[in-house]
């Protein structure tokens, strides 16, 4: 039956987001050419995420915004007054932790990681 979903679903245009619990709040690090946390929250019925990172280094905010896939695939961008950083990583829907990498133009790049509270 469950191979019977998974055919049904990679047919359909629009996929739903898994059912398991990832709703909520997000709290992490990342380090590197800069490092410093970030709190996010994944909105798992519209595979939204929404947040806010601080520097630890350069004492700025950005404005997290982005979403995930289905397949656990999370791309965020980080938007504030030095600029634009990117962040990819992937999001384990069965441990509720997420890691990937991030870049900045104009401050470098690094990892980051993170896990559901």
């Amino acid at each position: 039956m469950l191979n019977q979903a998974i055919k049904y679903d990679k047919s359909n245009v629009v996929s739903e987001m898994p059912t398991t619990d990832i709703n909520g709040e997000y709290y992490g690090t990342y380090s590197g050419s800069d490092s410093g946390t970030f709190n996010i929250r994944l909105n798992s019925t519209t595979g939204v995420i929404s947040g806010l990172l601080q520097s630890g280094n350069y004492n700025i905010n950005l404005i997290i915004s982005g979403n995930f896939s289905p397949d656990g695939v999370v791309q965020m961008s980080g938007k504030g007054s030095a600029g634009q950083a990117t962040f990819t990583g992937h999001i384990n829907v069965k441990t509720k932790e997420m890691s990937g990498s991030w870049g900045f133009p104009e401050l470098g790049m690094g990892v980051f990681k993170g896990r559901h509270e």
